[in-house]
């Protein structure tokens, strides 16, 4: 099997709508930071960085160097910034290209450069042994850690691809459009959903893309299907239910709310579980004994199964008498 380069990695990200690129490091960014850091950075770093600057892979970003790159999202910042201000200070030859989420950094490992590359070692936020850790190594080099990464970007799930699939949503979006007594909202725009993509940093099923796409959010009655959308209510956005939290404990990661009862519960998307453009529909209870361990209710095994349900429960249009 032919390994891969990096050259290779960002020629098959070029047409995926949810990669995105910052532009290219010159000599001098390069310069500038090896020095900066005194380090010696790896050959396969060294191209990606002149290529794009850093990558946004569907919200997961690979920091980089160079002029164009947010301060957020550069090696050289979060680098110093963690061997100074960090929980452990960072080892001088470890550079941050990426953040877990929970506080832990994933790094290239400069002290073991061979054949132009290096492996991606695991900085421990609350290891036991602090600053004495050993890294575990997540990848052997870069150039497959890179490669491991792009591949969970979803290729179609975007409004301009997920909408030229049949998927059998599609009925159920009719039924709704067909139903003067539903209320389908300001449709999500492809900024919204790629927007509500690196908030969440997971996928979202064909399923969801294709109704948010179309309808939005829904109020079916007095119940209001959670979604997205320019200028949506706080209160309705699946991503600003998700952001707030209101007074959940730690909503797993890989959920993505689309109903919120008025007790608080959540019914959840569960993104871990994506299959054929759907995914199962969960219930996220609030009020009981450690809500952050619990592992949630399957509701409907499908989204579209779920939503299909709330559509012919929907309040139905008289029907004209015959004369």
């Amino acid at each position: 099997m032919k390994k891969p380069s990096i050259a290779s990695i960002l020629k098959a990200t070029a047409t995926n709508t949810l990669i995105k690129r910052c532009s290219g490091a010159s000599p001098q960014d390069l310069a500038r930071a090896a020095a900066d850091l005194k380090i010696k950075l790896p050959a396969s770093y060294t191209e990606f960085v002149q290529a794009c600057g850093s990558l946004d892979v569907a919200g997961s970003v690979v920091l980089g160097i160079g002029k164009s790159v947010p301060k957020i999202d550069s090696a050289l910042n979060v680098t110093k910034a963690e061997r100074t201000s960090g929980f452990f200070p960072l080892p001088a030859h470890l550079l941050v290209i990426y953040r877990v989420g929970n506080g832990d950094l994933e790094c290239l490992d400069c002290s073991r450069i061979a054949d132009g590359d290096c492996p991606v070692v695991l900085w421990e936020h609350d290891h036991p042994d602090a600053e004495l850790q050993r890294p575990a190594i997540v990848k052997r080099t870069f150039t497959n850690w890179l490669a491991a990464l792009v591949k969970t970007a979803p290729a179609i799930e975007t409004p301009s691809n997920a909408n030229k699939k049949k998927h059998p949503i599609d009925e159920v979006i009719a039924a709704i459009k067909a139903n003067p007594k539903i209320k389908c909202h300001a449709p999500a725009r492809e900024e919204d959903i790629r927007e509500a993509l690196r908030f969440a940093n997971h996928r979202l099923p064909s399923s969801y893309i294709k109704y948010v796409s179309h309808c939005g959010w829904l109020s079916i009655g007095r119940m209001n299907i959670l979604g997205l959308g320019p200028s949506i209510p706080e209160s309705r956005s699946s991503e600003s239910i998700k952001l707030k939290g209101i007074g959940y404990w730690e909503l797993n990661s890989k959920l993505f709310p689309i109903f919120k009862a008025p007790n608080g519960d959540l019914l959840c998307l569960n993104c871990k579980k994506i299959k054929n453009g759907d995914c199962p529909v969960v219930h996220w209870k609030r009020r009981i004994p450690n809500p952050d361990l619990q592992s949630p209710r399957i509701v409907k095994r499908t989204f579209t199964a779920w939503l299909a349900e709330q559509v012919k429960h929907a309040p139905q249009p008289k029907r004209k008498k015959s004369p």
